[in-house]
Order: structure tokens, then C-alpha cells, then sequence
């Protein structure tokens, strides 16, 4: 027996013609390479093509839900105020800044979208331009499958630093030939021996370098290099993202100036803001910002390393900055020996690591990044770490077993950051990948810039 088909109630057979020929169009629009390809976008922050607008968005909707409206626009290829078809690849965002407001809502200023079919050297003509607070999104196309499964709905797949590099040791890095920039971020999202989190696209030996690391792990190691692209790869999903614990580093008092939060959410607990941040499906959140007494959540795409410059004192004393940070697990490197004791994880180490005297002063000292530092703070067995200073200038850490509760005083010193484990001491560190662990606050950065005395006192005498 044939089974009738039922019809919609006010949806003709024309109508449902038209929808399927309109979709058709828009999946043929973002498929490339003869369809063996999706095209995807690359987020370039700081950046913006200079001399080519053929066509303009002006809106004081929030910022995001702007530049959604922009990516789907110049990913139809169609003009903002006639929805004509014209041919787009590239577009600039100039985000609107928030504004006070008495109504209870978020209000904000106007954002800015500049649609062109031009696109930066070498793909296209034009050339890029540092602008600060401008974003430039351009289309790139990929035929890993990978962010069909593991990031469907982010707005950008990869983070683009043009003409900078991350100088990794050669064993933190599998480097392999590349056709051009595309390819190398296929590669890293194919990568299957480790996580790649990050490559250098040397444009004129066409290489590709890979890793598991990157600027967030390791500032210091960005330079400039007129031949290469830093890319960092922003297709990773909460049991991906780090190899080690995430954690969040607390800075009281503190926001993140400019126009970079994404999305606002109110009558939140300050764990539910952490898990949004971690779970984001449709960018890549690196901190929030929380109001113990309003309980806001700011949800942001930038952090402190980034934006450094951008850090300053909230008005009120109940608003605090929280950024996202992966602690380095050096058992699970694909890159380095396991199975080393931990004295002897570092070559260097005899050299630079050393136990104090008793009393307050620091109780041990060695080279090490900044999630090095922090990790090994918490897994500290011979002693219960409850602070930790660290300089990136000297690339030292110092742990020690007292804090501020403990009398220690805080001087303002330009090279050191002081932190404060919050961890409640309640038995060693879970597993890695232990999702209880993945939203703890661990760290509290207590001042943005300060050493205890008694370092200070030891620092200066050496």
C-alpha cells in the first residue's frame, strides 16, 4: 500500500522548490576545490585590508550578532541593504564598545563591517594594515573534516598572526612540507600523533611546523618574521584543548578594557560562567570577566596576553578578570622523554633550581614557563605550595609555601607577577581530562605586578 505524503498546511510545491534551490545555493557557495573543500574563515585580530569597501554594515545590535550577520553575508556573497549577489572573500569588523546604560539591557555603540571580494597578498592584491580593535576575516578553504565534528558552529577555524613566528625548541615541533597556508592548517587539523595547536607557515621554504604549544604557553617565544604566518589552530573542543589541567588565573579587581567581550549573561554562578567559556561552540573563549555582587558573566575571545595593555582597574571592588589557562603536563608530550623523574624533566635543572633556607623565603627556584610554574605548584609533593612569583622577563619561578595570610607583604616590582594557589587542599591533583578539575579556580593573580618581600630581599641579594 502506498503511504500518502502529507503536505504541509500554506507550503506549496513551488514554494518548497524555491527553499530547496536556495539552500542548494548557499551549500554550493560554501564548498570549494570542486567540493572537496569547505570554506571556512581565518581571524586575523589587530588587522584590516587597506583601500577596498565594496560594500558597508552599520549596526548597535551587539557586536557578535553583528558579525554573524556580516560572515553570512559575504559567505552568500550577497550585498548588505539589497541582498543582490555580489562576490565576497574578505571582510574588516570594527566592534561596537558598550555603553552605559539605565535600562537594564546592553547597549552599545555602532559596529562597523567592510565586505570587499579583495583579499591580502598572496592570495589577493591588498595589503594589511595594523589597526587596533579591527578585525580582518578572511575566507580560506579546507578539506579536513575535522571542524564538521568538532567545531560545526565556529565562526573562524584558525587565529592568523601575519609576519610573526613561535620560536619552539625543534623537539616541541614536527615540521613537514606544505603547498601553501591552507595546506599547513589542514595538516595541523589532521595531525594525529598529538594535538596541533599552533604552526609556522614559513611561506618561502614551505614549511610547516607543528605543535602542541602556543603563544598563550609560551609569549616570550613570538617574534617577528617577514616570511611566516603564526596560526593558531581555534577548531579545539573543552577535551582538546589542553593537554595538562585548564585552570583559571583570577586577577581582583580587574577588566578588560576595549570592545572585546562577545557575549553577556546575567544570574549566573561564577562556575556555570567558567563552563560557558570552556563549552563556547561558536568562538573561542579565552577569559570572563564575573561580578561576585551581580552575578555577570562577560564572555570574551581575548585574555591578558593579547591584550595586556587593555587591563585596568574596575570600578566596582565585587568585578574580577579570570583567564583561561592550559597547564603544561609534561608526561603526556609527544615530544619529550617520559618516564624522566621530575628533577630531571629539564637539562638545566642542577643548575638553576634550588632549595632556600628555612623561615619565608622561597622554597624552591627553577627555569620554567609561566604553566609550567603554576602546574608545578599544585603538584608539589615535598611541600604544600601556596604561592607562586614568576618572571617572564627572567623565565624564573619561585614557589613558596606561605601567602598574604602568612604576613607576606607585597612590593611592586616590574618583572614578577604574584600568584596565590586556591585550591583546597583535598588530596592530590585528579586525572588530566577530569572535567570537576576543568572548572576550579586554582590561581589568584593577586596584584597585576608585584613580589613578596621576602623574594624581593633574596632577588636583590643575588
Amino acid at each position: 500500500m502506498r503511504k500518502k505524503q502529507k503536505q504541509l498546511p500554506g507550503v506549496s510545491d513551488l514554494t518548497v522548490i524555491v527553499l530547496l534551490a536556495r539552500l542548494v545555493i548557499v551549500l554550493g557557495q560554501t564548498t570549494c576545490n570542486n567540493g572537496q573543500g569547505r570554506v571556512l574563515y581565518e581571524r586575523l585580530p589587530n588587522q584590516q585590508l587597506q583601500g577596498f569597501d565594496d560594500d558597508v554594515v552599520r549596526d548597535s545590535a551587539p557586536p557578535f550578532r553583528v558579525l554573524e550577520k556580516c560572515q553570512d553575508l559575504c559567505l552568500r556573497d550577497r550585498t548588505a541593504s539589497t541582498n543582490l549577489g555580489r562576490a565576497c572573500t574578505s571582510f574588516d569588523f570594527q566592534p561596537g564598545s558598550r555603553i552605559a546604560s539605565f535600562s537594564g539591557s546592553a547597549e552599545y555603540e555602532e559596529s562597523t563591517c567592510y565586505l570587499t571580494r579583495e583579499q591580502a597578498a598572496p592570495e589577493g592584491i591588498g595589503n594589511l594594515m595594523l589597526v587596533p580593535n579591527s578585525v580582518h576575516f578572511t575566507e580560506v578553504c579546507l578539506s579536513s573534516s575535522r571542524p564538521d565534528r568538532e567545531c560545526p558552529s565556529r565562526r573562524y577555524v584558525f587565529e592568523r598572526h601575519p609576519r610573526k613566528k613561535l620560536k619552539l625548541p625543534v623537539s616541541d615541533i614536527k615540521e613537514v612540507t606544505a603547498a601553501n597556508r591552507s595546506d599547513c592548517e589542514d595538516k595541523c587539523l589532521n595531525e594525529f600523533s598529538f594535538v596541533c595547536r599552533s604552526a609556522n607557515y614559513d611561506s618561502t621554504l614551505r614549511s610547516c611546523s607543528m605543535s602542541r604549544f602556543t603563544r598563550r604557553t609560551h609569549p616570550e617565544l613570538l617574534e617577528d618574521d617577514p616570511n611566516s604566518d603564526y596560526l593558531e589552530n581555534t577548531c579545539l573542543n573543552a577535551e582538546r584543548r589542553c593537554d595538562g589541567l585548564v585552570v583559571y588565573v583570577k586577577e581582583e579587581n580587574k577588566r578588560l578594557g576595549g570592545p572585546f567581550e562577545v557575549e553577556i549573561f546575567n544570574n549566573m554562578t561564577l562556575e556555570e560562567c567558567q563552563s560557558l567559556c570552556l563549552r563556547a561552540e561558536k568562538y573561542f573563549c579565552r577569559s570572563i570577566e564575573f561580578d561576585d555582587q551581580t552575578k555577570q558573566c562577560i564572555l570574551s575571545e581575548e585574555d591578558s596576553v593579547s591584550q595586556k595593555d587593555d587591563l585596568s582597574i574596575s570600578s566596582s571592588p565585587t568585578h574580577h578578570f579570570y583567564d583561561l589557562v592550559c597547564l603544561d603536563n609534561l608526561s603526556h608530550s609527544p615530544f619529550r622523554c617520559r618516564n624522566l623523574e621530575r628533577g630531571s624533566d629539564y637539562p638545566d635543572n642542577s643548575v638553576t633550581s634550588h632549595l632556600f633556607a628555612s623561615g619565608r623565603r622561597p622554597d624552591t627556584a627553577f627555569q620554567r614557563s609561566l604553566s609550567e610554574c603554576l602546574d608545578e605548584c599544585l603538584r608539589q609533593t615535598s611541600f604544600q605550595c601556596r604561592s607562586a612569583v614568576y618572571s617572564d622577563r627572567f623565565r624564573t619561578c619561585r614557589l613558596s609555601r606561605y601567602n598574604q595570610r602568612d604576613g607576606m607583604r607585597i612590593i611592586y616590582d616590574a618583572d614578577y607577577d604574584y600568584y596565590e594557589n586556591l585550591m583546597p587542599t583535598v588530596g592530590p591533583i585528579p586525572p588530566t581530562g577530569d572535567l570537576l578539575i576543568q572548572i576550579v579556580i586554582v590561581f589568584q593573580m593577586v596584584f597585576l605586578e608585584g613580589i613578596p618581600q621576602e623574594d624581593h630581599d633574596q632577588i636583590t641579594e643575588s
